[in-house]
């Protein structure tokens, strides 16, 4: 009787910055953070972290994409949760869509 070997699947390392959208995500699904709430700078963000503040900016502009964070400038800048709106829900699932990332209508 021979035994087959287990296969395994490759392992993809999961970047810093998907980590810290992930948990900046999960503090607004707990109510941590709600619309308006100001983050922290990006220097105080990367030594909470632990990552550079390059890795912190990616996440900052990944969520801004996203419509999670809004950069505000001027004396009162930073990022701040952003109120959500559903047309940008519809936005991203339009172009999840066109990129053959979802099954369209047929």
């Amino acid at each position: 009787m021979s035994e087959s070997a287990p296969v395994f699947a490759p392992v993809r390392m999961r970047r810093a910055f998907e980590a810290i959208c992930d948990q900046i995500r999960q503090q607004v699904v707990e109510g941590v953070l709600s619309a308006g709430d100001r983050l922290p700078s990006e220097r105080e963000l990367s030594e909470q972290f632990g990552v550079s503040r390059s890795g912190v900016r990616e996440a900052l502009r990944s969520l801004e994409m996203a419509g999670m964070v809004e950069a505000v400038t001027g004396i009162n800048g930073g990022f701040y949760i952003k109120q959500s709106h559903p047309e940008g829900i519809t936005q991203a699932v339009r172009d999840m869509v066109a990129l053959k990332q979802l099954p369209g209508r047929t």
